[in-house]
């Protein structure tokens, strides 16, 4: 077992996990790899936000964070019984970089990373005992005939900077004293910090040597400030940290500049480590370990120890963020209360109220996992971020409350994850049901359905009864299938005119699909009876004109009829059939059979096609079939329509 500096106590397990336990006994378990599980584990040590494991087999296995645990196998240390004690060195202090394990094996000393296993070297083994320095500059190792005296069973925790002693009956803090404080208060220390101590007493008698003393360090009065400062953070006896901080305040006096954010720091500093030190929080940090750790870190034990009066009143007291505050008492708040739930959560809403974008989820999170949903609920209502509140409320299977707030938050991202997630989840009638009170969300539905489930989409349709919207769908279906699978896209064209035929409004629709499903059975059957030729998805008006251009004039005749082309538009196709395929002798033939096409038509389409001497003779060929002033008429006609250096094709 050991404790992170979080104060997350570890637990390593026999079997091959590692548990993680809040101060209020919550836990995470976490599994150390197959190596761990199928060879259990022999020992452990903790340090920090890390772990390392001994198995059985006499492997080594390293956890180096605990807040994302990834098991890594060290390099093999070879032993054949395990070490007489071990010991690390943390990554922050090692010469590689890296964790390294010290490991007392026979009369030596064994060092194993990631990589390597390296022996030392040494003879004086072997040693029962080793402890590393909190600085890593130093190891301390007891032979089997070291010992160590104290009255009753103790247990000694290192500290970065000192050794706390746990008896049965108290805790001690075995230290090192402080350069600093030595120096001030060494019997007949001259140095400048211990002056400025005696000068400033000399001022509270009123004694003239009090000017003297100053004088004496007029030059090293900085540094006598400085130290006084320093004095002052690490003392534990309150009435001797005011008169410490009180002679730095006097001799700052006397300095032309000086920065006092240290000196308001260092105030801030003491104040705090006061308030843990008194006997009902009981938190015995010295100034050292506090800086270590941080405020933030400070924040963090005051938090698991649920003191949140005390970490809220520290965080507006040095201006840090309070919300990670509040929120962690919000979690208790719902866990331990046996209030109601409008009770509580008024309560936690009126806490929360000066602190604008403060989370709801983590708590609403809370109160899930406890069942009070109701709650949860409540709270999520109170949550800015739509982003974290709409995953929230889906999990707690509030799959329509999700959707609403999706929607509200016109995050399109969002209410994709709803609808798919309620898609995933619900049957598809009461999936639909629920979707067609949300437009956006009908909306987001249709373009996903058409890109990727056109089957989800027209069951939709039909379920919202939506013929023509239906319809729609299937015609696009059919005009995107080019596969030449006459009969699927036929039956595809059956059904949009039988959904087209039952609204009132759709009669062009069902007219045009009827002529179009005519047309692809007039299509196949030019194919299968003309081989090599292909018809399929052409218009009419290019179905009839490669009819006329192959000369198939009886089936260009047979479409005209059957899907009602009118007589104009037939023959002006009829026309550039016989100009394309230069048949002139079916010119004139046309000419007659089509009085009312008129004569100015042909010879315009002549000459756009080239055929200027072709038009000419067409002209001279009419006769006295026109009036004189018409012939002339169509003569100018050409001459104008002519244009200098057009060649003519005479054929």
């Amino acid at each position: 077992m050991g404790w992170t500096l979080k104060e997350r106590l570890v637990c390593v397990m026999e079997y091959g996990s590692l548990r993680l336990y809040d101060l209020q006994g919550d836990f995470v378990q976490i599994t150390l790899g197959e190596e761990a599980k199928e060879n259990g584990v022999l020992d452990a040590h903790v340090w920090e936000n890390s772990a390392v494991i001994l198995t059985t087999n006499l492997k080594l296995i390293l956890v180096a964070n605990l807040d994302e645990p990834r098991p890594i196998l060290l390099a093999n240390p070879g032993l054949v019984q395990p070490p007489h004690s071990w010991s690390f060195i943390s990554a922050t202090y090692s010469l590689s970089k890296h964790v390294e394990i010290l490991l007392a094996v026979n009369n030596t000393i064994v060092v194993v990373d990631a990589k390597n296993a390296q022996d030392q070297m040494l003879q004086q083994g072997p040693f029962t005992r080793m402890a590393v320095s909190p600085n890593a500059k130093f190891l301390a190792l007891f032979t089997a005939n070291g010992r160590y005296a104290h009255e009753g069973v103790v247990h000694i925790v290192n500290e970065i900077d000192c050794a706390r002693i746990i008896s049965n009956t108290r805790c001690e803090l075995l230290e090192r004293v402080p350069v600093v404080t030595e120096t001030i208060f060494r019997i007949g220390s001259t140095a400048p910090g211990a002056i400025l101590f005696d000068a400033r007493e000399h001022f509270e008698k009123q004694s003239p040597k009090c000017d003297e003393n100053i004088r004496s360090i007029r030059g090293q009065l900085m540094e006598a400030v400085t130290s006084c400062i320093d004095g002052a953070c690490n003392e534990f006896d309150i009435q001797l940290q005011k008169a410490l901080l009180r002679a730095a305040s006097f001799g700052k006096a006397y300095l032309d500049s000086f920065s006092a954010d240290r000196f308001v720091k260092a105030c801030q500093s003491i104040r705090v480590l006061n308030a843990l030190h008194n006997n009902q929080i009981g938190i015995p940090l010295t100034y050292k370990q506090y800086q270590h750790i941080s405020p933030e870190g400070l924040i963090d034990r005051l938090i698991n120890r649920r003191e949140h009066l005390l970490a809220r009143r520290i965080c507006e007291y040095l201006r840090m963020p309070i919300d990670r505050v509040l929120i962690d008492w919000a979690r208790v708040k719902v866990k331990q209360s046996t209030d109601d739930e409008e009770t509580v959560c008024r309560m936690i809403v009126e806490k929360m109220n000066d602190r604008p974008g403060i989370s709801f989820a983590e708590i609403a999170k809370a109160a899930y996992a406890v069942g009070r949903i109701k709650l949860a609920t409540k709270l999520l209502d109170f949550e800015p971020s739509p982003s974290d509140q709409v995953p929230l409320l889906l999990s707690m299977q509030q799959d329509e409350s999700a959707l609403t707030k999706a929607v509200e938050s016109f995050d399109t991202d969002l209410v994709y994850l709803v609808v798919l997630h309620m898609k995933r989840k619900l049957p598809l009638a009461d999936f639909f049901r629920i979707i067609s009170t949300k437009p956006l969300a009908c909306n987001l539905l249709e373009l996903y359905a058409r890109e990727q489930d056109p089957q989800l989409l027209y069951d939709f349709y039909y379920q919202d009864d939506r013929r023509v919207s239906s319809a729609n769908l299937i015609l696009d279906e059919s005009c995107a299938d080019k596969a030449r699978d006459i009969p699927s896209r036929l039956l595809k064209l059956k059904k949009a005119i039988k959904l087209y035929g039952e609204e009132k409004e759709s009669i062009f629709e069902t007219k045009s699909l009827e002529d179009q499903s005519k047309l692809l059975q007039i299509q196949s059957t030019l194919e299968r009876e003309l081989t090599g030729q292909t018809f399929l998805d052409l218009s009419v008006t290019d179905t009839v004109f490669k009819c006329l251009i192959l000369g198939h004039m009886s089936r260009a005749l047979k479409i005209k009829s059957d899907l009602k082309m009118d007589d104009r538009r037939f023959a002006w196709l009829e026309l550039r059939a016989i100009i394309q395929n230069e048949t002139w002798e079916a010119l004139d033939k046309f000419a007659k059979s089509n009085p009312k096409f008129g004569h100015k038509h042909v010879v315009e389409s002549l000459l756009e096609a080239g055929h200027g001497f072709r038009a000419e003779l067409f002209v001279e060929s009419l006769g006295r079939s026109i009036s004189t002033v018409a012939h002339g008429e169509l003569k100018a006609h050409i001459a104008n329509l002519q244009q200098p250096g057009v060649t003519d094709v005479r054929t």
